[in-house]
């Protein structure tokens, strides 16, 4: 079975898109490394550090702010 292979636009090279991957790579590399390092901090996951924060077992400042870090990173993996 071949694989048919779309043409793509002058414009865009093999290079080019071998750089975006690796930057897109990198990018998923650093969300990881920083939503880790919110799960040693807390050691819990989001929604635990969510449940702590709206029943005020653990200070707002700076875990609210922490937990919407966490999240987006999270959401920009999803």
């Amino acid at each position: 079975m071949s694989v048919i292979q779309p043409s793509l636009p002058p414009s865009i090279t093999l290079e080019g898109v071998r750089k975006l991957n690796a930057s897109i790579a990198a990018r998923e590399q650093f969300l990881r490394q920083t939503i880790a390092g919110f799960e040693r901090q807390y050691a819990c996951s989001l929604a635990e550090l969510n449940r702590r924060l709206d029943t005020r077992e653990i200070a707002e400042h700076p875990a609210w702010e922490d937990a919407i870090k966490w999240g987006s990173a999270l959401d920009q993996l999803a």
